[in-house]
C-alpha cells in the first residue's frame, strides 16, 4: 500500500477553491491512502465561532448523501 500527503495553502472561507484544488493534487497523486491537511476545506484562521458555525458541515458516517459538499466531493474524487 501507498501512503501519501497532500498538502497546499489552503484559502480562508473559499471552500469551493480549497475542494477544487485538493481534488487536482488526489487526482495528480500516486497513492492507496492520502492524508489531507486538517481544516483544507475551510482555511484555519477562525476569528469567531459565527465564522466557524458558517463554514461547518456534518459527517454522518452511516449517510453518505447527508454529508456536507466536501466530504461527498472527496468520497467521489476518490473511488
Amino acid at each position: 500500500m501507498k501512503v501519501g500527503f497532500v498538502q497546499f495553502e489552503p484559502m480562508f472561507g473559499l471552500v469551493r477553491e480549497n475542494v477544487e484544488k485538493s481534488c487536482e493534487l488526489i487526482r495528480s497523486a500516486n497513492a492507496d491512502l492520502l492524508v489531507l491537511p486538517e481544516l483544507c476545506n475551510t482555511g484555519y484562521s477562525f476569528l469567531s465561532w459565527e465564522e466557524i458555525e458558517q463554514l461547518t458541515e456534518f459527517v454522518f458516517p452511516n449517510n453518505v448523501a447527508g454529508c456536507g459538499n466536501s466530504i461527498q466531493t472527496w468520497m467521489n474524487v476518490s473511488i
